[in-house]
């Protein structure tokens, strides 16, 4: 009992592996690339006075916080970037 009987504390003390606490690097990656273009896309759309554009930059910036795997990272910002591109 390392962590003081607090499971969670024992397991990573053990070198267990937790499902909240997985680290990918090329999902970080991938949030980084993403969140820059979100960045661009919010500072372009302020400038041209185009909501639309500031609201995907928005969405670009956040919503990698939510995507469990690089594939959905990957594949929701790709479609956030085709949708600022189309629209």
């Amino acid at each position: 009992m390392l962590g003081g009987g607090n499971e969670r504390v024992d397991r990573i003390a053990r070198g267990g592996k937790l499902a909240a606490m997985d680290f990918d690097l090329s999902n970080t990656a991938c949030s980084i690339l993403f969140g820059i273009i979100g960045i661009g896309l919010t500072r372009y759309g302020r400038a041209t006075g185009d909501i639309q554009r500031v609201i995907i930059g928005v969405l670009l910036m956040v919503y990698s916080f939510f995507t469990p795997t690089t594939a959905w990272t990957v594949g929701v910002g790709a479609a956030l970037c085709v949708a600022a591109y189309l629209w």
